[in-house]
């Protein structure tokens, strides 16, 4: 989605996160997702925090179109 939204990003993996970077605005908590405590949780991302990501760097009408998800 990021690919095809937000054409020239940045992604810096960090510990706990990944730090996105797109046209001078940066998201920096979307987490990995792998690193929760219950294991239901493990690997997956709650869409809460990829449509805070979306809509902090504007893609979010192009990242709807996407994921299902976000719609």
């Amino acid at each position: 989605m990021l690919e095809k939204c937000a054409p020239g990003h940045q992604r810096v993996e960090t510990k706990h996160h990944w730090v996105i970077r797109y046209q001078g605005t940066t998201y920096r908590r979307l987490p990995k997702g792998q690193h929760s405590k219950q294991q239901s949780l493990r690997g997956d991302v709650n869409s809460f925090h990829v449509r805070a990501m979306c809509r902090r760097l504007g893609i979010l009408e192009c990242a709807k179109q996407e994921l299902e998800q976000l719609r």
